[in-house]
C-alpha cells in the first residue's frame, strides 16, 4: 500500500495500515522534532512517477522544480495553468529518454546549467 510519510511527505510501500515513516529515521526525526516540511502532493506524485519511469537528468530536474512551483501557495492562479502543461511536457521528456528518446539541444543546456 503506498502511504505518504508523516516526517518528510516522500511516498513509500507500508507493510501494514498502521505505517506512518518511510524509515527509521524519520521516526526518530518526528520524535525529536527535526522534521522537514512535507513535500506538496503534486511534487510527490511527480517523484513517484519519475521514480518507477526511473527517470533522472535535467528534464527530470525540470519536471520537479515545476511540480514545486505547483504546489506552492504562492504560485498565482492564473499561471497553474501553464505550470501544469510544462510539467506534462517536462515529465514525458524525461520519460522519452529512459526508453531511448534522443536527447535535445535543450537537455544538453539545461544539463549544464543544473550541474555546473
Amino acid at each position: 500500500m503506498l502511504k505518504r510519510c508523516v516526517t518528510c511527505g516522500d511516498p513509500f510501500d507500508g507493510a501494514s495500515n498502521r505505517a506512518k515513516y518511510c524509515s527509521a529515521e524519520c521516526r526518530s526525526n518526528r520524535s525529536n522534532g527535526a522534521a522537514r516540511e512535507p513535500v506538496g502532493a503534486v511534487s510527490a506524485a511527480t517523484r513517484v512517477e519519475l521514480e518507477q519511469a526511473q527517470a533522472s537528468g535535467a528534464a527530470a530536474q525540470v519536471a520537479l522544480v515545476l511540480a514545486a512551483r505547483l504546489d506552492d501557495a504562492t504560485t498565482p492562479a492564473s499561471a497553474l495553468p501553464a505550470l501544469a502543461r510544462q510539467l506534462g511536457a517536462a515529465i514525458d521528456r524525461a520519460c522519452a529518454i529512459v526508453e531511448g528518446g534522443k536527447r535535445s539541444h535543450i537537455d544538453d543546456l539545461l544539463e549544464e546549467l543544473l550541474h555546473g
